[in-house]
């Protein structure tokens, strides 16, 4: 099986937490939907894991928590869904997978003050909604028909024409008189 159809497999609601360390910065913004790229994402259950937490000494580290999270809790008693997931001997993480159709919004983000004591930015997130259909691969729930939304009709069309620089300047300055006379 693959994470994401484990993941379909909704066993718990777990307090979850999540480490990304980039280089350079992510931009999380309060009221922002946690983007998870249409995957299914390992977190871990922050209540049972007993990886020791430290704050890496290269990159810019997030560490992302949100509570009660539809969730699939991986079971290291079944070697097959463990094989699976690459994770023999990986009880200590206590491994919980999310589906991309969960969303969480971001509630909080540490300031850089924050960061420069603690060594990493702290982002807390609320489970937003949880899209029930619509997820696999290729589908997104982003984005979408919405009224007033989008660039604005100008009647153009987009044309390609090979031209002598020569033919390039006539043909600009012809197009600047056209549309200086409407």
């Amino acid at each position: 099986m693959t994470k994401f159809e484990i993941a379909q497999s909704i066993n718990g609601f777990k307090d979850l937490g999540r480490i990304i360390t980039v280089n350079g910065e992510l931009d999380f913004v309060v009221g922002q939907i946690y983007d998870n790229q249409n995957t299914a994402e390992s977190w871990t259950d922050r209540d049972n894991s007993k990886v020791a937490f430290e704050p890496m000494t290269n990159g810019t580290m997030y560490v992302l928590h949100c509570n009660q999270v539809p969730c699939h809790v991986v079971d290291y008693e079944n070697e097959d869904e463990c094989l699976d997931l690459g994770a023999l001997g990986c009880e200590d993480e206590a491994e919980c997978l999310v589906l991309p159709t969960t969303k969480m919004i971001v509630t909080y983000v540490s300031t850089e003050n924050d960061y420069e004591e603690m060594g990493y930015y702290l982002v807390k997130m609320e489970v937003a909604e949880r899209v029930e259909s619509g997820f696999g691969i290729g589908c997104s729930t982003h984005g979408g028909y919405r009224p007033g939304s989008g660039r604005k009709p100008t009647g153009r069309t987009r044309r390609t024409f090979q031209l002598t620089d020569t033919e390039y300047a006539k043909l600009k300055e012809l197009l600047e008189q056209i549309r200086a006379t409407k």
